[in-house]
């Protein structure tokens, strides 16, 4: 059946809170228990009631032992609103502890909407929900305690993510695990930024092989280290605003960018000056471009 992502995150919150903090689960459960149990009190106490007054006889005051029924039915009544009244109070204190973990579920449901969407690339691409499940319950076990909830709850994001992600990949081609890789960068804010944004589609619908109709084309000033496949490339992401004056830059100061681009290891090198500070998704777009021989070593290092 379908489930709504909120639906979902109020699942994974029932889970999460269970191993987090699971006395208080305990309790929360104890009271809907008795919650809904006063309720089936209630209204069999107001069928009851209905039931004798109109068995009742001639004049009701009259009749002592309804009297009395009534009296002992308005004590319970009384008794099982205050109660109820009491358990609000406690279930919104519990609301709020729940609250406090309530990110990790929500990025849970996030997460898993990608693992379901997977199925659109491949049907073979298929995860239960009992699976994901299980991934939450094996970073719940396994990321350090901390005293400091709000700390405990950022590491159990970063750490879900980063598993579910080798999960789905190692069952992924390679070219899908590049496509898993943006679908969680853009689905979990990390490409919040315009500019990031921008990279992103670029990095997933655009061509860097072949040039863009939006992106004039320039003779290539690097031919003697750098291909003109590259250097179309560079051009078509003069679209994406991070990266407007790479291609300029690199025709400015070829020899500092020659420099980076024959790195072994260029993925962990920095970009030259003016260029360092990219964010990771147009630092993947230049990698893409320059160096699609270590794109996927990028994409692990991202």
């Amino acid at each position: 059946a379908n489930i709504t992502t909120q639906g979902l995150a109020e699942q994974l919150l029932n889970v999460v809170v269970l191993a987090e903090a699971p006395e208080l689960e305990k309790e929360r459960d104890q009271i809907i228990y008795s919650q809904n149990t006063n309720k089936i009190k209630l209204k069999e106490l107001e069928d009851s009631i209905l039931n004798r007054l109109s068995d009742s006889a001639g004049d009701i005051l009259a009749d002592s032992s309804l009297i009395e029924y009534l009296e002992s039915t308005k004590q319970l009544t009384t008794s099982i609103i205050e109660e109820a009244s009491q358990q609000m109070q406690t279930t919104a204190k519990l609301n709020e502890t729940r609250a406090l973990y309530s990110s990790i579920a929500e990025r849970g449901a996030v997460l898993y909407s990608v693992a379901d969407e997977l199925s659109h690339l491949n049907h073979l691409y298929r995860y239960s929900l009992e699976s994901f499940v299980d991934v939450l319950k094996h970073v719940l076990v396994s990321t350090p305690r901390s005293e400091d909830v709000e700390k405990r709850v950022e590491s159990l994001k970063v750490n879900l993510t980063l598993e579910l992600y080798h999960f789905l990949a190692q069952g992924l081609y390679e070219k899908d695990q590049i496509v898993l890789l943006c679908a969680l960068a853009r689905r979990t804010s990390a490409v919040s930024e315009e500019s990031e944004a921008q990279a992103l589609r670029m990095f997933i619908y655009g061509s860097p092989s072949s040039p863009s109709s939006a992106a004039p084309l320039s003779d290539n000033p690097c031919k003697s280290w750098l291909n003109d496949s590259a250097w179309t490339a560079i051009e078509s992401l003069r679209l994406v605003s991070s990266l407007a004056s790479l291609c300029d830059d690199v025709a400015d100061h070829p020899n500092k960018w020659q420099t980076w681009f024959q790195q072994p290891i260029v993925e962990a090198a920095d970009l030259p000056l003016g260029f360092e500070t990219l964010g990771p998704m147009s630092r993947l777009c230049v990698i893409k471009a320059l160096r699609p021989d270590r794109l996927q070593e990028a994409v692990h290092l991202f």
